[in-house]
């Protein structure tokens, strides 16, 4: 039977085919460092190879599903901008066949509007027929999966088996991606604070240009009397003081301005506008912030802060020469702060306490 010979050939093509693009994804995922560019691209393939309307990767964290990377066709909106924070209840319905490590596969979307109608609703809106997805695990537990909409009816025989292969190797990228920023928020953010940490700071200030910017400043921030409260209270109640004060003045800047570069040192980078005004204001509003009490085992502690600023081109021409200003300037009024704390303890036996 010439027909069936035929078939049989265009099947083992097919199968062939979706062996080699395989191949050609897995060699893209471990020949490139930028992994998140690298699964777009691999979408890209998989996408135009089951002459689909779009491919897209979800990844699930806390019950919720946010698309982080997408392809689609030309012609075709992107959705990935609409698709975060999802609730997992959308797809409750495909959960027993991802946990079988099974595609799910629905060929009409119409068959959803009263079995699942808030899935259905959401895909409608996306203008979505047919779908397949398939489950990516790590660690033994659902992280998400990737799917395609409106694929070719021809090549949907083979594509389980490509998807189903595919989602093992996005696992490893993913899980590898995982790795690489934990990796750098530990070399760059304090774990207490969650500031940026002193490498951060070090690492903006290399990269500072004379002429970069028109203007630009560095303000220097110390907690008073953070000695005192570690020896009379312990430390713990200091990282609790530490802890407070970032979450008070945190949203007062953008997250990559806010740096932790000691103890109870922090420091301020401005990169934009930087005017002796701005610094005043910025000044005042860190410590009207920081003035608040502080209740720590029953007593009221008053603890505020010490600042000092330099600002280039007025007071320097390097990033290291404003660095080291703003650092002396905020130094001479801790001084003051000191000069202050001892006549005040003097009388009262504590100046922190009231």
């Amino acid at each position: 039977d010439i027909t069936e010979r035929e078939l049989q050939k265009q099947e083992l093509k097919n199968m062939l085919d979706v062996q080699t693009l395989i191949t050609n994804c897995v060699r893209m995922l471990y020949a490139v460092d930028d992994l998140d560019q690298t699964i777009n691209a691999v979408l890209t393939q998989i996408g135009e190879f089951l002459v689909s309307d779009r491919a897209y990767v979800f990844e699930i964290k806390d019950e919720l599903m946010n698309n982080t990377h997408e392809w689609t066709a030309p012609g075709i909106s992107p959705q990935l901008e609409k698709l975060q924070q999802l609730d997992l209840s959308l797809i409750s319905d495909w959960l027993p066949f991802f946990e079988k490590n099974d595609c799910i596969i629905i060929d009409d979307v119409e068959q959803l509007q009263k079995t699942n109608p808030a899935a259905y609703a959401t895909l409608h809106a996306q203008e979505i027929t047919s779908l397949i997805a398939a489950p990516i695990f790590l660690d033994n537990k659902l992280a998400g999966y990737i799917g395609i909409d409106n694929y070719d009816s021809e090549k949907i025989k083979n594509s389980s088996y490509l998807l189903l292969s595919m989602s093992i190797f996005l696992s490893y990228a993913i899980r590898h991606r995982n790795h690489v920023d934990m990796l750098h928020r530990l070399s760059y953010h304090d774990l207490l604070t969650n500031a940026l940490n002193r490498n951060a700071f070090m690492d903006v200030l290399s990269q500072f240009r004379p002429g970069q910017y028109a203007s630009a400043g560095i303000i220097y921030i110390d907690i008073n009397g953070m000695k005192e409260i570690n020896d009379f209270y312990g430390h713990h109640q200091g990282d609790k003081i530490l802890i407070t004060t970032v979450a008070k003045v945190f949203n007062l800047f953008k997250p990559d301005e806010l740096f932790r570069i000691g103890g109870d040192e922090f420091s301020l980078v401005v990169c934009t506008e930087f005017d002796e005004s701005l610094c005043c204001r910025i000044k005042e509003q860190i410590q009207n912030r920081l003035c608040a009490p502080f209740d720590i085992d029953g007593k009221t502690l008053y603890v505020g802060s010490s600042c000092g600023y330099a600002a280039y081109p007025n007071d320097a021409s390097t990033a290291n020469e404003i660095r080291i200003l703003a650092d002396q300037r905020m130094y001479t009024e801790k001084e003051k702060h000191h000069m202050f704390s001892s006549l005040s303890s003097s009388s009262t036996g504590s100046g922190l306490e009231k």
